[in-house]
């Protein structure tokens, strides 16, 4: 048994140590267009998008709990998210949804 203890620990170690090394950089040139950081107004296009997908009830979730983290931003998203909440055929995306709702007006509310 304390052979094999010992043993698990030799190994573990080799291998922890071969994730320590630097690594050289695999990016050769300037990142693509499409895996650029989108300014917040295209993200907020790109999720409204994602809300109506109908291949993913996952990610259409996911669309409207990230809508809400954009506070008075994703305004322009609230028909899309109040539609969702009423009209989409998982219990969970409505309310999602309707989280995002709160969210979004409990933003402009607050906001000067």
């Amino acid at each position: 048994m304390k052979k094999l203890s010992v043993g698990s620990m030799v190994l573990c170690s080799i291998l922890l140590a071969g994730c320590i090394q630097d690594r050289e950089p695999t990016a050769k040139g300037p990142q693509p267009e499409h895996q650029r950081a989108k300014t917040d107004d295209e993200t907020i296009d790109y999720l409204i998008a994602m809300l109506h997908r109908e291949d993913s009830t996952k990610k259409n979730g996911m669309a409207a709990r990230n809508l809400a983290t954009f506070g008075v931003k994703a305004e322009r998203a609230l028909p899309d998210l109040k539609k969702v909440a009423q009209e989409h055929p998982d219990s969970g995306v409505k309310l999602d949804a309707e989280a995002a709702v709160l969210v979004i007006e409990a933003a402009m509310e607050a906001a000067p």
